[in-house]
């Protein structure tokens, strides 16, 4: 009887202390660049985050941090889960230009050409939403006219109001 509720307690110390590790927060930064006709994403989010979640939705755990391959398909994945529609409703054609491990981080990057009125934007970032429903993505949005902050939570579309 010892040794079951031992047993017990240590699983469940052993689950608290895994998903401790998880941190369910990514953000992403994205630039009105004026000066050069584009605008310019970086997603980031934790390596042990992103690894954990490929490897709920594939079944196996995928090496960001030695697989170019795994980078890739995580960045196909990022890429699929976030859009920006401009003022008309006409989403912008965003092109993955790479991405890089940083620290504890993987940073994904992204760029379409700059609609000529932002004004009326919105923005989806789904990404990791579909496997933890507690998951939250920051979203900074930088243009000539400020700085403003989306926070997706359980509203994966939101308006970019300057």
């Amino acid at each position: 009887m010892i040794r079951t509720v031992f047993l017990a307690g240590l699983a469940a110390a052993l689950a608290c202390s895994a998903a401790a590790h998880q941190q369910r927060v990514a953000s992403a930064e994205v630039l009105l660049n004026g000066r050069s006709g584009f605008v310019e994403v970086a997603h980031r989010f934790s390596i042990h985050d992103a690894e954990h979640a490929l490897a709920l939705a594939d079944g196996e755990r995928p090496d960001l941090i030695g697989s170019a391959a795994a980078r890739e398909s995580f960045a196909a994945y990022v890429a699929g889960s976030f859009s920006i529609v401009d003022g008309r409703g006409e989403p912008l054609e965003l092109t993955i230009l790479g991405s890089e491990i940083e620290g504890g981080h993987i940073w994904i990057y992204q760029e379409a050409p700059l609609p000529s009125d932002p004004s009326g934007m919105s923005m989806r970032h789904g990404a990791f939403h579909e496997i933890w429903s507690d998951q939250r993505t920051l979203v900074t949005v930088k243009s000539p006219g400020g700085d403003t902050s989306l926070l997706f939570e359980d509203d994966l579309t939101l308006p970019v109001v300057f």
